[in-house]
């Protein structure tokens, strides 16, 4: 009687399924890899770009950014690598010794007149302009609210300096017709967060007021603004990186660095 062996086969290689197996890993990591390499070089730049402006504002004198005549940066002022510091001219009304409710008055009333201004509009991909930030309404003394045609955001006291920056850091709706709504919308946050700066606004926001408040009934009253202080000729100092142009820090005289550009509108 014969008995038959079966040899084991010598596998020569990998399955094809192996091999893609290994490449969508390597491709995952090179992703991983990518994602956080470009995490960390934007923290450079931005660390840069605050550098290079805090080199400005010592190069100058920060008393003349109230005088009408335009000053400019000394020639021996160089920003580092692709940053550009630039001086950029405001005209916008600003408030002095603001009480609580004031300050929260002057929060929302920036929100109402940046959408008003159209900063919540764009157009999607059929052409058609489409308004994503809508409305700012206060309903009581504690809570403000943005309104959207999809969602909104809720700002509820201590309103901190991070609520406005961490709103435009996580908008990302990745939307394929309208492209332009995850801009609109930053632009939108970052303009209310250097304006409310720039206008003599203060963090934390501590109240707003109740609408149905009278002298008798013990709600929170609004207050009307106090008379704005003249900023005619008044100056901001602003940086960004030519290759992260969305980066920007500002100055506005008698303030510290702070994230944004700077406000222009008349």
């Amino acid at each position: 009687m014969f008995t038959v062996r079966h040899e084991p086969k010598n596998r020569g290689g990998f399955t094809i399924v192996e091999i893609i197996i290994v490449i969508v890993v390597i491709a995952i990591l090179a992703a991983i890899s990518l994602v956080a390499y470009g995490g960390i070089k934007e923290r450079a730049v931005a660390s840069s770009i605050m550098s290079d402006l805090d080199k400005a504002r010592k190069s100058i004198d920060m008393k003349s950014f109230t005088h009408t005549t335009q000053i400019d940066l000394p020639e021996a002022f160089s920003p580092s690598g692709n940053n550009q510091v630039e001086i950029v001219k405001m005209n916008l009304p600003s408030y002095k010794n603001m009480s609580p409710v004031q300050n929260g008055v002057l929060f929302y009333s920036i929100c109402g007149d940046l959408v008003a201004a159209g900063y919540g509009k764009s157009e999607n991909n059929g052409g058609a302009l489409e308004q994503y930030i809508t409305a700012c309404n206060v309903y009581n003394y504690n809570q403000l609210q943005v309104n959207s045609s999809w969602s909104g955001h809720n700002f509820s006291t201590p309103v901190q300096s991070s609520a406005l920056p961490d709103i435009v850091e996580g908008i990302n709706y990745n939307d394929s017709w309208r492209p332009n709504r995850d801009q609109t919308e930053k632009d939108f946050y970052s303009a209310w967060a250097s304006r409310f700066l720039a206008q003599g606004g203060s963090y934390p926001v501590t109240s707003f007021w109740d609408p149905w408040a009278n002298d008798g009934n013990g709600g929170v009253k609004s207050q009307a603004l106090p008379t704005p202080v003249t900023q005619a000729g008044k100056y901001c100092l602003e940086g960004y990186n030519q290759s992260y142009p969305d980066v920007r820090y500002m100055v506005v005289s008698g303030g510290s660095i702070s994230e944004g550009a700077c406000p222009t509108v008349e």
